[in-house]
């Protein structure tokens, strides 16, 4: 019943938007994988609704994992009714959860916003005016959607949960080893000299050096009532550094104050 209101509703506030949802699109008779894979080579943006009830099925975890192959998990949403994303385990867990309320439901229509081409994609001042006009309507369907007090949360076991710490702690080392080895050996050689593995081990150390710095422009540009992907924080911080070679330190003072104006707000820092 989530998916189905989402479904209908989304056109309504982007009128690009295309939705399919596996549950009611896939005709009788058809084979589910290949209907969903045929639908997944052209898709941009992947929905996950889950409620306590579906947490744990394993359809749903085929499809999260067919979803983040295909679009990658920057554009892979799991949408929250009567959830935490504290409730989710991996794979599920490794894509940023958005609860199913207003605040919630904006970021995520939002998001997909700015996944389109940029013939397709809404002004901010339009998506906002667009989206608080139908948001209500969505609000109603949700409230009219039965809860799942009497479905039990499933409940995550410490061992399970430290035993994924564990994993993800020793992969997130061996990477940083790598990295760190490239660093030295690409220090005394240039960059068009290194090898193919070497070469994605330093964009990848590069492209996490960015990342670090947009989360905290991110920040920056929240607490002043401001919206931005981390995709095109980074875009505009490698533009500014690595094209015009800008110094870091201003390249992202440049950041924060092209936001706040792009978004009609005055500069913040000098």
């Amino acid at each position: 019943m989530i998916a189905e209101a989402l479904r209908d509703w989304l056109p309504c506030v982007i009128q690009a938007a295309e939705p399919w949802m596996s549950e009611s699109d896939i005709a009788p008779g058809d084979r589910w994988s290949t209907s969903l894979a045929d639908q997944l080579e052209d898709a941009h943006f992947g929905i996950i609704c889950l409620t306590p009830e579906n947490l744990k099925a394993p359809w749903i975890h085929f499809e999260a994992g067919a979803l983040s192959k295909v679009i990658g998990k920057s554009h892979v949403c799991p949408y929250l009714f009567d959830l935490d994303p504290k409730n989710l385990e991996y794979p599920l867990a490794q894509f940023q959860a958005i609860k199913s309320d207003g605040d919630g439901t904006k970021k995520l229509v939002h998001t997909i916003n700015n996944a389109l081409d940029a013939e397709a994609r809404l002004p901010d001042a339009q998506f906002i005016k667009i989206h608080d006009k139908w948001w209500p309507d969505l609000e109603v369907k949700l409230k009219d959607i039965p809860d799942f007090h009497d479905v039990e949360t499933p409940k995550r076991d410490i061992d399970d949960m430290i035993m994924e710490m564990m994993e993800l702690i020793r992969s997130q080392s061996e990477k940083l080893s790598n990295i760190f080895k490239v660093i030295q050996f690409s220090s005394s050689l240039p960059y068009e000299e290194l090898s193919g593995m070497n070469r994605l081990l330093y964009d990848e150390y590069i492209n996490k050096k960015y990342n670090i710095t947009a989360e905290n422009v991110s920040k920056i540009l929240k607490d002043n009532g401001v919206v931005v992907e981390n995709d095109e924080i980074v875009s505009r911080l490698k533009l500014l550094i690595d094209k015009f070679g800008v110094p870091p330190n201003e390249a992202t003072r440049s950041t924060v104050n092209y936001f706040l104006k792009k978004h009609g707000r005055s500069p913040i820092l000098k």
